[in-house]
């Protein structure tokens, strides 16, 4: 899996992938490669299901991941330092054993 140097990266998304990429590289995720950050397919992302469940396991040690998906509805605050004001978001997990 070829790893672009952050020099060649222009944008803080690229950026931000390229970490998304070091990390699939550090947790052993050989047969991953991510090309934006949603996670949506396109041509250059890849991935498998074992690479998937290597993520997985690395997320659900965090305790705010976990808090986070544990939820049907979680609500955040983000700020915007540049035009110094904030937004809420409100996501809702469709995850249906959640329900019970």
């Amino acid at each position: 899996m070829t790893i672009y140097s952050p020099t060649k990266v222009r944008s803080p998304v690229g950026l931000f992938i390229y970490h998304m990429n070091l990390l699939a590289k550090a947790l052993g995720m050989d047969n991953t490669k991510f090309a934006n950050v949603h996670g949506l397919m396109n041509k250059r992302s890849f991935s498998c299901s074992r690479d998937q469940a290597k993520l997985s396991l690395f997320a659900m040690k965090r305790g705010d991941f976990r808090r986070v998906v544990n939820c049907r509805e979680y609500k955040c605050i983000i700020p915007n330092k540049m035009f110094a004001n904030e937004r809420e978001v409100v996501w809702q997990n469709t995850n249906r054993l959640l329900e019970s």
